[in-house]
């Protein structure tokens, strides 16, 4: 008995409806899972109002009217991200019947789980990005030079983003247009940061060049495109990115640094600056601008430091409610500790996808991650049903998973960032 594309799509929400969809991409990813959801978003851009200065006010009652102002919001005109996965199953699986169902239940759950697999990595990736989708940055040495196969990444921690059979391009910036050619990923070297291609690097892309910033092919096409949601990265940009660029969906943040873009700051004007101190910095400062900060994001070496530094007594674990999750499902919950700052308890977590030289912190009431439809979803047509299709290019059914999100802050005053050269 052959299964339909009707009865495979059905099975697929059955074995993943939307909340395990959601609780699989969640997890071990703290910045995205913990950040409220908002599935109301539409259309091709939406208005959002962010909060950047207050109306005025007098001792007397006749300047207060004199001078009467109101609440000023900064109009940005937010786009939604596309991200796409696809679950594809053979025909002949499909066409097997009972002695086939083992086969095909199990091609199932491995195409679905690789699948979300990946979009757990982009979507929470992107919650620390600025919307380029860079995923390293080629460094040149000695033992990895442009003349062979091996590229060396600047950050060791980014080698996680990187997969065999994957193709990557380059440009010089996240501003630049793409250098020409690509590389083939053909073996990784987690301890070490280095990436093998199947040839050397500067045969696939011949102006590869020290500091050029990588992406995964179709990721990054035209310059400056930003094709993932925009992060924290580009809502709470460091000194020399806001400088370079400092318009946001439409908006000049000019105006207002800090009421739009919040505080940044680093070791060069804070040298020898700990974690701790680092987080301290930051809740006084917003504490001091009449904000609340009460979580902080950093790399999992850093967050080590920090509870060296501070004792593990103040260990706890965050749950996180899921929609319409089973009672009978363990809740998804992160791990953290709290530290004691001039603005109260801060919620301190280690986010794999944060970059290892920044700590983000703020006020997580502030944040939403606005959607058409839940982050990520089954794409069905207009009646409900499947959307399964014939491939064309090969004996196979195709089923759809899609994100379409955008990261939005009401009040980007209320976060911060500090940067480690």
């Amino acid at each position: 008995m052959t299964v339909t594309t009707r009865a495979l799509f059905d099975m697929l929400k059955r074995r993943y409806p939307p909340w395990k969809v959601l609780s699989t991409v969640a997890k071990d990813n703290p910045g995205f899972g913990m950040v409220a959801k908002d599935t109301s978003g539409g259309g091709l851009t939406m208005d959002y109002g962010v909060e950047y200065s207050v109306p005025t006010r007098a001792a007397t009652f006749a300047t207060a009217q004199t001078n009467s102002s109101r609440t000023r919001n900064a109009r940005f005109q937010l786009d939604f991200a596309d991200d796409y996965g696809v679950v594809q199953i053979e025909q002949k699986l499909l066409e097997s019947g009972r002695r086939g169902e083992d086969a095909l239940i199990s091609a199932l759950t491995s195409q679905t789980e690789g699948i979300l697999t990946a979009l757990k990595n982009s979507l929470g990736r992107a919650f620390f990005g600025n919307g380029s989708n860079q995923i390293g940055v080629v460094d040149v040495t000695l033992a990895a030079p442009v003349a062979g196969p091996v590229l060396q990444l600047e950050s060791l921690d980014d080698v996680v983003h990187f997969d065999i059979g994957q193709t990557l391009v380059v440009a010089a910036s996240t501003t630049a247009a793409l250098r020409a050619g690509t590389l083939l990923v053909s073996g990784i070297d987690e301890i070490l940061g280095r990436v093998t291609m199947t040839g050397n690097l500067n045969a696939g892309i011949a102006a590869i060049a020290d500091g050029d910033v990588i992406f995964t092919q179709g990721d990054y096409v035209s310059a400056a495109d930003r094709l993932a949601y925009t992060g924290l990265d580009g809502w709470i940009p460091n000194a020399v990115d806001f400088a370079a660029t400092p318009t946001l969906f439409g908006f000049n943040r000019s105006v207002n640094r800090t009421g739009l873009a919040g505080y940044a700051f680093n070791d060069t004007t804070y040298p020898g600056y700990s974690e701790e101190e680092a987080v301290q910095l930051l809740a006084r400062f917003i504490g001091r601008g009449g904000g609340t900060l009460n979580c902080a994001f950093m790399s999992h070496e850093r967050l080590t430091r920090l509870v060296n530094a501070v004792g593990s007594k103040e260990e706890f674990v965050k749950t996180v409610p899921v929609k319409n999750m089973p009672k009978s499902e363990a809740e998804l919950g992160y791990d953290g500790i709290r530290i004691r700052t001039p603005s109260g308890l801060v919620e301190c977590y280690a986010d794999r996808n944060c970059p290892n030289g920044t700590i983000y912190a703020g006020d997580m009431a502030q944040l939403k991650m606005i959607s058409i439809g839940q982050c990520p979803h089954w794409i069905t047509d207009p009646g409900g049903g499947s959307t399964g299709r014939t491939m064309e290019s090969a004996a196979a059914q195709e089923m759809r998973l899609t994100a379409w999100p955008q990261l939005a802050i009401r009040r980007p005053r209320s976060w911060g960032r500090f940067d480690w050269a």
